[in-house]
């Protein structure tokens, strides 16, 4: 994909990646930060490159997916890894 590719040519070139926080010491993890088609590209850097997924992943007011559903659950409620 002409966006998500030079991403991941970048995190390898910096040496960033690799996933959670307990990487073991290998490429220190990173958070993933999306806005509008930042927010769907950062999505679909995840789902093609799963190998190398942020630890976090933040995706504000991303384009292409559908609004939230009238039954959401407020922040507070998510586990702490999700907040």
């Amino acid at each position: 994909d002409f966006f998500v590719d030079p991403l991941e040519t970048f995190l390898k070139e910096k040496g960033i990646g690799g996933g959670s926080d307990d990487s073991n010491g290998e490429d220190p993890p990173f958070w993933l930060v999306g806005h509008s088609l930042g927010g769907y590209l950062a999505a679909r850097y995840v789902l093609r490159h799963p190998h190398r997924s942020p630890s976090k992943l933040i995706l504000a007011s991303p384009v292409g997916f559908p609004p939230p559903p009238d039954d959401i659950i407020s922040p507070s409620e998510l586990p702490t890894t999700f907040r």
